[in-house]
C-alpha cells in the first residue's frame, strides 16, 4: 500500500476513535446544561390556584393544536372524537353527516317569498335559495357551498361559507330532534339575514379554537384555521407540556404544572372553564376591549369578562346558554360547598349519548343517600328511579325556541311540575323591564361602565324599549366620573346617544373617545355613519376615510366610504374604493348597486350599469329600487320589453312604488298601449296623489 494511502487511512482511523467519546461527550453535556438550566417566568402573570402554579396560563405560552394532544393521550382522544364538544365546528364532509338527503320539500319563507333547499353534489353540500314567479317559474337563484357546519347534530346543527377569512351563516338548519330542515335561529323569528349573517368574534369565541384575526380588519381570521373545540380550552396551551416531556423545557418548581387538569382546580376555576362558553346570560362585556380570544383555563373567568342576567329569575323561561346559572340556583349546588360543579355529572370526552339514566342517578345517590330517601313519605323513592325526570325538567321541542330540547338544570324538589314558558322569550318586549344584575363581574372602578355597556347590549340584542338606554347612559356617566380616560366609555356613550338619535351628544362623547385614543377605527366609523345619516357627506369622507387608513382590509369601512364619497358626487374616488372592497369581499349587493349608479347617473354609460344592477339583484332581488334602476337603463338603450320586465319586477316587490308604476305608465304610453299606460299612471296617483310626473303624462293621454 502507499505511504499516502496508509497515512490517510491511519489518521481516518485516529478521527474515528476519537470522536465517538467526543460526541458523547457534546450530548453528555448539552443533557447537564439543559437539565440544569431553570425555566423563568414571571409568577404575576399566572395562575396560582391553592399553592399550585399554573405555567402554562401565562398569556406568552403557545397552542399547539389538539393533534398534538392526540399523538400522547391516545384512549383519551379516541373517545373525545365521538364527543359532542369535538364537533362544535368543523369541516362538512360525508363522514360526519347526520342529516336526510334528499330533502323531502323546500323549506319556504312566506313573509320574504323566498325557498330554500339543501343538496349533495360530489361529496359537497350545498344551499339554494330561489323564487318563483305566479306561473311558477324561477325568478332568482343562489347557490351557495355549506363548508362548514357548527352544532354536533344532536339539536341544531347550521352551515356556514368563507370568505377571504370570514365566515357567514346560510338560512338553513338541520333540526336533529325534529328530523327536518328549518329557517336557522332568528331567521324565522327576527328577520331573515340570508347570505349576510357573519361569525363575529363572540361567536367564534365560544364554538371553535381560538383564530388568529387579521390584523387589519375585523372578525376575518387567517388560515390555516383551527377548527373546533380541542383540549386546550379546558386544559389551556400545550406548548409549556410537551417541552416538558420532551425534556426541552428545564427545571421547574415542585409545586409548578405546565398544564390545566380542570378536576384538580378550585370549584369556582373549575366553572369557570365551563362557564366561557355555557353562561351566555343577557349581556356580555369583555373587561378588555379585544380580550376575546384571552381566557385561558385555570383562570377566573371574571379576569375575562362580565356576565349580566335579570335581577329576577324566571323558572318558566330557560335558554341555551343558561345552564351554569340555573345549576347556582339550586340547593344541592349552594349547600356542597363548592363540591358540585359541571364535571361532578359530565365528562367531556365522551358522547352525552354514552350516559345512562344509572349514571346520573349514581351522581344524585353520592349524596342523598338510599337510606333517608326511603323515609321520605310524600313520594316512594327507588334505585330504578330517574332522579333527572322529577327534579331537572326537560323542556322537550314542541314549545321551544328553534325547536332545541334542554335539560333545565335548576334542581328542585318539584321542578317537574314547572310549565316551560318560552313566550317570555318570544315576547319579551310584553314582559316588564328588568334590572340587569352580574353573576360574573370584577369588583374595580370599570364595573359601572361595564353595566352600562350591558344595557346598551341588551337593548340592541333583545328589547328596543329605550329605557335601556336610559339605564346605559346612567351607568356610563359614573363609569366616567370613575375613569375619565375610559375612551371605550365615551365611545359606547356616543352609540348610546346616536341609538337616541341625539347626533350632536352623540358626536361630542365619540370625539373624546378619540383623543384619548387617536386609533379607535369604529369610532372614526361611528362618527362617520352619523355625518352620513345627517346628510354631512365632506365629514362623512373624513371619518371613512379615517377609518379605512386604521383597517385597510376591513370591507364594510371601504364599502362605507365608497358609497358616501359617490353621495358626495366624487364619483371616480367611489370606483376604485369599491375596487378594493370588491377584492376582499364581493357579497355585498349595495356596493354593485352603487357602482350601477356611478355608471348610469355619473358615466352615462347604461351597458356597463345594467351589468352592475344585475350583479347587485343577484345577491339581493329586494334591494330597494334595484330593478328600477335597472329598468331604466335599458329604457336608455331602447331595450324596452327588457325594461317592461325590470319594472313589473319592481312592483311586484314594492306595489306602490310610485316611480316604478309612473315609469310602466309612461313606457306602455310611448309603445302605444295608452290602456295599460293610463291604467299604471292611474295606480302610480293612487300611491302617491302628489305624483306629479304622472300625472302630467295621465294629462296627455286624455
Amino acid at each position: 500500500m502507499p505511504k499516502s494511502i496508509s497515512k490517510k487511512w491511519s489518521t481516518l482511523k485516529i478521527v474515528k476513535v476519537f470522536s465517538v467519546p467526543f460526541i458523547a461527550v457534546i450530548v453528555l453535556a448539552l443533557y447537564f446544561i439543559q437539565h440544569s438550566k431553570i425555566y423563568s417566568f414571571n409568577q404575576a402573570e399566572i395562575v396560582n390556584d391553592n399553592g399550585i402554579l399554573y405555567l402554562n396560563t401565562a398569556k406568552d405560552v403557545r397552542f399547539v393544536g389538539k393533534e398534538k394532544c392526540y399523538s400522547c393521550h391516545g384512549a383519551i382522544s379516541n373517545d373525545y372524537k365521538h364527543a359532542e364538544m369535538a364537533h362544535s365546528f368543523e369541516i362538512l364532509t360525508p363522514k360526519i353527516i347526520v342529516e336526510k338527503y334528499p330533502q323531502a320539500k323546500p323549506v319556504y319563507d312566506e313573509k320574504n317569498n323566498y325557498y330554500y333547499r339543501m343538496f349533495k353534489k360530489d361529496d359537497k353540500y350545498f344551499q339554494e335559495e330561489y323564487r318563483l314567479d305566479e306561473k311558477g317559474n324561477v325568478i332568482h337563484r343562489i347557490v351557495k357551498e355549506a363548508e362548514y357546519s357548527v352544532g354536533s347534530g344532536n339539536n341544531l346543527r347550521m352551515y356556514f361559507f368563507e370568505v377571504n377569512g370570514m365566515f357567514y351563516q346560510l338560512p338553513l338548519t338541520w333540526n336533529a330532534y325534529k328530523q327536518t330542515w328549518v329557517l336557522s335561529p332568528g331567521y324565522k323569528e327576527n328577520k331573515n339575514l340570508r347570505f349576510s349573517r357573519f361569525a363575529a368574534k363572540k361567536c367564534m369565541n365560544c364554538h371553535s379554537a381560538y383564530l388568529k384575526e387579521k390584523p387589519n380588519s375585523i372578525d376575518r381570521f387567517e388560515k390555516p384555521f383551527v377548527l373546533g373545540i380541542g383540549c386546550e380550552r379546558c386544559h389551556g396551551p400545550g406548548e409549556l407540556h410537551i417541552k416538558e416531556k420532551n425534556n426541552s423545557l428545564g427545571k421547574i418548581p415542585a409545586n409548578a404544572l405546565t398544564i390545566v387538569n380542570p378536576t384538580k382546580l378550585s370549584s369556582k376555576r373549575q366553572l369557570s372553564i365551563c362557564m366561557q362558553c355555557h353562561l351566555e346570560g343577557k349581556a356580555w362585556v369583555l373587561q378588555n376591549e379585544d380580550g376575546w380570544f384571552d381566557f385561558r383555563a385555570g383562570e377566573l373567568l371574571s379576569n375575562n369578562r362580565s356576565v349580566y342576567y335579570p335581577k329576577v329569575t324566571k323558572t318558566e323561561a330557560i335558554e341555551v346558554g343558561d345552564s351554569p346559572q340555573r345549576l347556582m340556583l339550586s340547593k344541592c349546588f349552594t349547600e356542597s360547598k363548592g363540591k358540585l360543579v359541571c364535571f361532578t355529572c359530565h365528562d367531556v370526552h365522551k358522547s352525552i349519548k354514552t350516559f345512562s339514566i344509572q349514571h346520573y342517578n349514581d351522581k344524585c345517590l353520592s349524596c342523598h343517600k338510599t337510606e333517608k330517601l326511603n323515609t321520605i313519605k310524600v313520594f316512594k323513592h327507588n334505585e330504578s328511579l330517574n332522579c333527572v325526570s322529577c327534579h331537572m325538567n326537560r323542556t322537550g321541542i314542541s314549545n321551544t325556541l328553534h325547536g332545541v330540547s334542554l335539560t333545565d338544570h335548576w334542581i328542585r324538589k318539584y321542578a317537574y311540575k314547572s310549565v316551560i314558558n318560552w313566550d317570555i322569550i318570544r315576547h319579551i318586549e310584553k314582559q316588564p323591564t328588568i334590572e340587569l344584575v352580574p353573576e360574573i363581574d370584577k369588583n374595580d372602578n370599570s364595573k359601572d361602565m361595564r353595566k352600562g355597556i350591558a344595557y346598551l347590549e341588551y337593548y340592541k340584542e333583545y328589547d328596543h324599549r329605550t329605557v335601556y338606554l336610559d339605564s346605559a347612559i346612567t351607568y356610563l356617566e359614573k363609569g366616567i366620573k370613575q375613569n375619565s380616560e375610559s375612551g371605550r366609555a365615551f365611545f359606547v356613550l356616543g352609540e348610546v346617544y346616536y341609538e337616541k338619535q341625539r347626533f350632536q351628544a352623540a358626536v361630542r362623547n365619540i370625539n373624546t373617545a378619540i383623543k384619548i385614543h387617536p386609533d379607535y377605527s369604529e369610532a372614526y366609523f361611528l362618527l362617520g355613519r352619523i355625518y352620513r345619516r345627517t346628510g354631512q357627506f365632506d365629514l362623512a369622507v373624513k371619518a371613512f376615510i379615517k377609518c379605512t387608513q386604521l383597517k385597510p382590509q376591513q370591507a364594510s369601512y371601504l364599502e362605507m366610504l365608497g358609497i358616501s364619497l359617490f353621495e358626495n358626487k366624487e364619483f371616480n374616488k367611489a370606483e376604485k374604493i369599491f375596487s378594493k372592497s370588491l377584492i376582499i369581499d364581493n357579497n355585498n349587493p349595495y356596493v354593485f348597486f352603487t357602482l350601477g349608479n356611478i355608471y348610469a347617473l355619473a358615466y352615462n354609460k347604461a351597458e356597463q350599469a345594467i351589468d352592475y344592477y344585475k350583479k347587485a339583484l343577484a345577491l339581493d332581488p329586494d334591494i330597494p329600487n334595484g330593478y328600477l334602476n335597472l329598468g331604466n337603463s335599458y329604457a336608455l338603450l331602447n331595450k324596452l320589453d327588457d325594461a317592461l320586465i325590470s319594472y313589473k319586477r319592481q312592483i311586484s316587490n314594492n306595489p306602490k312604488s310610485v316611480l316604478a308604476l309612473t315609469n310602466l305608465g309612461r313606457l306602455y304610453q310611448v309603445m302605444g298601449n295608452v290602456k295599460l299606460g293610463k291604467k299604471y299612471l292611474m295606480q302610480a296617483i293612487k300611491a302617491d296623489p302628489k305624483a306629479q310626473a304622472a300625472s302630467i303624462y295621465l294629462k296627455q293621454i286624455k
